[in-house]
C-alpha cells in the first residue's frame, strides 16, 4: 500500500512497504531519478504498514504516519524523505488488568499550521484526531466520531441503523479556512439483522469547532446493502471546495464487482452534507454506450476500484485516478491505471444537476495493475495513491500486478500528468 506526496514540478516522495520494512523514495528530476536504487531509497523504518505522506508547504516537512504493532507512529522529515529527525509513538492504553486494549487500526495524516500536522486514527469505535507541532509533540486531541449503537427492539432485537466500527480514515485539510474534512467506513446494521460497510464523512469547520454528525457520502437510491468501502477526500485550495470518492458493490445481472463512484459535499441551507448519485459512476452507461469507456460493451464485465484524489490548484478541477479494466469469467482481471479530470459545476449530458467528468478518460500506463483478489462481492481494496503539486501537475504511484492473475505484488510504478 503506497503513498506519495508532491512539492514542485520536480520534486516528489513516495513510501511503501518492502519486505516488512518501510522504505522511502524521494525524487529530484520528476521520478526519472527512481531507478538509481543507490540515490532514491531510503530507511523510513524497520517495521510498519499502511503508511500515509503529508508534505506541509510552510516549514517544508514531510510527515509520514503508520500502523506499528498495537499503535500508530508518526515521523517527520526536513529533507524531503532522505531521513527522518522526529518520532513520536501513539499506543492504546492500558486496560485495568495491565493488557493491551484494542489495537489502533489506521491512521491518515495531513497539513495544518505552524509547521505542524493533523492526524486521524482509527481507534475502538471511534475516530481521533491530534493536532502534532513541529516536534510531533500532541497539542490537542479530541473525537472525530464515536460510533453509534443500533436501536433496541422491544423483543431484545437489533433494529436497522447506527454507525459503528470506524475503519479505513481518510483526511484532508485547508488550514488557510481551518476546514477539516474526515471520510471512513462505517458498518450499518440492516433490519433483517445482517449488516454492510457504508461510507461517511465528518467535517470541522474552524480551529476549535467540534466536529458535525456523520453524512453517509452515498445518496439514498444507493443505499442499499451491498457494501461500499476505501474512500478519498480532498479539498481545492482555492475554494474550500471538497470532493470524494469511494469503491462500491455492484451487480449487473449474475455478476458483482466493484466500482468506482464520486461524493460531492454540498453547504446550502436547503442541505449540508454528502450526497452521490447513479451517474458519478465511472463506470456510467446510457441506453448506447458507456459514458467514459466507449470501447467497453453495456454487457461486458468491467471492474473499477481504487480511487484517490488530488486538486488541480492553477484550475477548479480536481483529478480523479481509478483502476479499471475488463474481467474474465473466471475473475480475472486485466486493470489498468486511468485519470479523468473532475469539475464540480460542470453539468453532465446524460442527466441533470452539477459536477462531472471532463473526458476523455486518461490511461496513464500499460502496465497491469495489482489485483488484490479479495472477493468479488465485496470492494477491492486500494493500491494506488495520488498526490497534487502547487502548480498543475498531479503524480500517482500503483502497485504492478504480476502472475496469471495479476495478483502477486511487483514493483511499485510511478506517474504523472500532464
Amino acid at each position: 500500500r503506497p503513498d506519495v506526496a508532491a512539492y514542485d514540478t520536480a520534486r516528489v516522495a513516495i513510501a511503501l512497504e518492502q519486505e516488512g520494512q518501510l522504505i522511502s523514495h524521494p525524487s529530484y528530476e520528476r521520478g526519472d531519478d527512481f531507478a538509481d536504487e543507490i540515490n532514491t531509497s531510503f530507511g523510513l523504518d524497520t517495521t510498519g504498514a499502511r503508511v500515509h505522506l503529508a508534505w506541509e508547504p510552510e516549514s517544508r516537512s514531510l510527515f509520514a504516519c503508520y500502523v506499528v504493532g498495537t499503535g500508530i507512529r508518526v515521523q517527520k522529515s526536513v529533507d524531503r524523505g532522505r531521513t527522518w529527525t522526529f518520532a513520536n509513538t501513539v499506543m492504546p492504553p492500558l486496560m485495568a488488568d495491565g493488557g493491551i486494549g484494542e489495537l489502533y487500526r489506521d491512521c491518515d495524516i495531513a497539513p495544518w499550521k505552524n509547521g505542524g500536522a493533523v492526524m486521524v486514527t482509527a481507534e475502538q469505535e471511534l475516530l481521533k484526531i491530534r493536532e502534532l507541532d513541529a516536534t510531533l509533540n500532541v497539542v490537542m486531541q479530541g473525537p472525530a466520531f464515536t460510533s453509534v449503537p443500533p436501536p433496541m427492539l422491544p423483543d431484545g432485537g437489533i433494529g436497522g441503523g447506527g454507525i459503528t466500527n470506524p475503519a479505513h480514515p481518510a483526511i484532508a485539510t485547508l488550514p488557510a479556512m481551518n476546514l477539516t474534512h474526515i471520510t471512513f467506513t462505517g458498518t450499518r446494521f440492516l433490519n433483517m439483522g445482517s449488516s454492510d460497510s457504508e461510507p461517511y464523512g465528518v467535517v470541522r469547520n474552524g480551529a476549535t469547532a467540534a466536529f458535525g454528525m456523520p453524512s453517509a457520502m452515498t445518496s439514498s437510491v444507493l443505499l442499499s446493502a451491498l457494501p461500499e468501502d476505501y474512500t478519498a477526500v480532498a479539498i481545492h485550495p482555492k475554494t474550500g471546495r471538497a470532493i470524494g470518492a469511494f469503491t462500491s458493490v455492484v451487480q449487473q445481472g449474475a455478476n458483482t464487482f466493484s466500482t468506482v463512484y464520486v461524493s460531492l459535499y454540498f453547504e446550502s441551507p436547503m442541505f449540508t452534507g454528502w450526497t452521490s448519485a447513479s451517474h458519478l459512476n465511472v463506470l456510467v452507461a446510457d441506453t448506447n454506450t458507456t459514458v467514459l469507456f466507449p470501447q467497453k460493451g453495456l454487457s461486458d464485465v468491467w471492474a473499477a476500484y481504487s480511487p484517490a484524489l488530488a486538486p488541480l490548484p492553477r484550475t477548479n478541477l480536481f483529478a480523479l485516478t481509478f483502476v479499471t479494466g475488463p474481467r474474465d469469467t473466471t475473475g480475472i482481471g486485466q486493470y489498468k491505471q486511468y485519470l479523468i479530470p473532475f469539475d464540480l459545476d460542470r453539468v453532465p449530458d446524460i442527466t441533470a444537476g452539477r459536477g462531472w467528468f471532463v473526458p476523455p478518460v486518461q490511461k496513464v500506463s500499460d502496465v497491469r495493475v495489482l489485483d488484490p483478489r479479495g472477493a468479488l462481492s465485496a470492494p477491492q481494496p486500494t493500491v494506488t495513491a495520488l498526490a497534487g503539486d502547487s502548480q498543475i501537475s498531479v503524480y500517482g504511484v500503483f502497485i504492478e500486478g504480476a502472475g496469471v492473475a495479476g495478483d502477486v505484488e511487483a514493483p511499485a510504478k510511478f506517474f504523472h500528468w500532464p
